[in-house]
């Protein structure tokens, strides 16, 4: 019989890069999230059991964090109010009405099976249904329908491994905005592809993100920032309205962190209106930025090694995410590679 020492089973949110799944574990209701078109079941409840495995032997394929820890530290009070501010259950409503014509409301499946295997009800949420495979296209929407007519006509401009990128350009597409992408390189072909079929030029280059913005600024593009921006994180947090609006009491959410924007939407949103609500991030070990600097209380710079879970491979927080995250996640996770190889 497996016992509630299981807020650590929050490794099992990990990827095959991110579907929302809402999953009941030993009383904890929870959301994790993943944006995998096919998800592997079988390679789900590989992932469970490695994590209980890890419960009972004390492996040390998994690192924990707790918020209490990063709260010790003062450094970053200044900023949270700021950017409470900016992003609250107002404008993630807001962005709500605004994405309703781009992005879809997602539904929350019973998993029968990870359910009699748990002990309690499981459930997904399958943001995969997307357009892009992703819940990137939430962000985007928001962000480009704010932009101003000026700013369309010039056009828009991202720096992505791939589903913001392809977010960004199916939403440009449809409102005839003019796209640029600069992706890695070595991107995955059939993300370069996805993203061009959405009519958006693509550049690969070493270092997207500095690339794409100089190009912004010597273009006069719009630079749609992958995840430090309002506007994206008020987008992707509109999953945490479906969420709390389809399972009023859920108890646990757990999902995985890059930048922090999806975790830091979700968390808002979610810990506004139901306070009690444990939300625990988890992140991979190959690029655990995030983590770290939740821990210590101040944002570090670590470069990320390589990962499977390369769309999640970023080197620092977000001046806009990081004091969100800090604000309203209880815990993070840092799980390795042979974890998400699982899963």
């Amino acid at each position: 019989m497996i016992t509630p020492i299981t807020t650590r089973i929050s490794a099992l949110a990990f990827y095959r890069n991110y579907l929302i799944r809402v999953t009941t574990l030993m009383g904890y209701r929870s959301v994790c999230s993943s944006n995998t078109k096919y998800p592997d079941v079988s390679g789900f409840m590989a992932l469970i059991h490695s994590i209980v495995d890890w419960m009972y032997t004390g492996s040390n394929r998994a690192i924990r964090y707790t918020r209490s820890n990063a709260r010790k530290v003062a450094l970053i009070r200044g900023n949270m109010e700021e950017a409470k501010s900016a992003v609250d259950v107002s404008s993630i409503r807001q962005a709500q009405e605004r994405i309703s014509g781009f992005a879809l409301p997602t539904p929350l499946i019973s998993s029968r099976y990870l359910g009699h295997l748990l002990g309690s009800p499981v459930y997904l949420k399958v943001e995969a249904l997307q357009r892009t495979g992703s819940f990137k296209v939430r962000g985007a929407a928001n962000k480009l329908t704010l932009l101003s007519e000026e700013e369309r006509r010039r056009g828009v401009i991202a720096a992505s491994a791939g589903n913001h990128g392809q977010g960004v350009a199916v939403v440009a597409d449809r409102m005839g905005v003019s796209c640029t992408v600069v992706m890695p390189k070595g991107a995955s072909v059939a993300k370069v592809q996805a993203t061009r079929g959405y009519h958006a030029q693509v550049i690969l280059h070493e270092e997207p993100l500095s690339y794409a913005r100089s190009l912004a600024k010597e273009r006069g593009l719009s630079f749609i920032h992958p995840f430090d921006d309002p506007a994206v994180v008020a987008g992707q947090g509109t999953i945490g309205l479906e969420l709390v609006e389809k399972l009023p009491y859920v108890e646990q959410v757990i999902v995985p962190v890059g930048g922090g924007g999806l975790a830091a939407g979700i968390a808002v949103v979610v810990k506004s209106l139901r306070p009690r609500t444990r939300i625990v991030g988890v992140q991979a070990a190959a690029a655990p930025a995030i983590a770290k600097s939740f821990k210590d209380g101040r944002p570090q710079v670590i470069p990320p090694r390589p990962t499977i879970a390369d769309g999640v491979a970023v080197a620092a927080p977000g001046e806009v995410t990081f004091p969100l995250l800090c604000r309203y996640l209880d815990d993070i996770v840092v799980v390795g590679e042979d974890v998400i190889a699982q899963a």
